[in-house]
């Protein structure tokens, strides 16, 4: 004779169903946890970088990779700076830098073999996270590069940047509004058209009152009014020249 099944008690039942809660609690929360260790580590992956630009400065009186006498200063250093001030990746005239360009790449291998950053970059031209540039301390697919276009219509001049970007693409949009005001706040204004630190989109507005041509209201722009995935960080590194139209 089969013996009976018996069934979960209403009290088992609800033990079951709180211990999934609470493990589901601890999973979100943890997860949380590591994103904002992410976020942090991204923000001193920048300070960091932008503190080792101005050392360079100050000690060989001009930009990374824009230099032009490298290779007397460094062994097997990259030459294809220009001295113009500006660290060049491609014509002026489009609103995107080109991953992989002369200067940019070369930037990279200027401060490591400055001793300002650590790192193994070559300073070739092409792209490949490790090698030419650095991987974002924030997302997998999120690599950073230096750009001195004037990526935004009302930026008064042209400004050497640390900008992201996908890794193996010609897209740049990476971050999500959330993520960008949190890094924006945390190191300056929290305003993604005021002060050193912006976010922009070329695909969806990151921002609100903001239209893909970048020609609304910029002073009531907003991260927290967005719910794009698909924004741009720049982090302007010459703060003495920097201003808004």
């Amino acid at each position: 004779m089969k013996k009976q099944k018996q069934a979960f008690s209403l009290i088992e039942l609800s033990l079951v169903i709180t211990v999934i809660a609470l493990l589901t609690t601890i999973v979100i929360a943890t997860k949380k946890t590591l994103h904002n260790a992410k976020i942090i580590s991204f923000i001193n992956q920048i300070e960091t970088n932008k503190l080792s630009y101005e050392l360079f400065i100050d000690k060989f009186g001009a930009p990374p990779g824009d230099i032009t006498n490298a290779s007397s200063l460094f062994t097997d250093a990259v030459d294809a700076g220009d001295g113009n001030g500006f660290i060049d990746y491609a014509s002026s005239s489009t609103a995107e830098p080109a991953i992989g360009a002369a200067e940019s790449n070369a930037a990279w291998q200027h401060l490591k073999l400055s001793g300002l950053i650590t790192g193994n970059f070559s300073g070739a031209l092409g792209g490949s996270v490790g090698v030419t540039y650095p991987e974002c301390k924030l997302l997998q697919d999120c690599s950073l590069h230096f750009s001195s276009v004037n990526i935004h219509a009302q930026m008064a001049r042209e400004q050497n940047y640390l900008i992201t970007a996908q890794n193996y693409t010609t897209s740049f949009e990476t971050i999500s509004a959330k993520d960008a005001y949190n890094i924006d706040y945390k190191i300056d204004d929290g305003l993604p058209y005021n002060g050193w630190v912006n976010g922009v989109s070329t695909a969806s507005n990151c921002s609100e009152d903001l239209d893909l041509t970048w020609s609304s209201n910029l002073e009531n722009a907003s991260y927290l009014a967005s719910s794009s995935t698909s924004c741009i960080m720049i982090f302007t590194l010459d703060l003495d020249n920097f201003s808004w139209q």
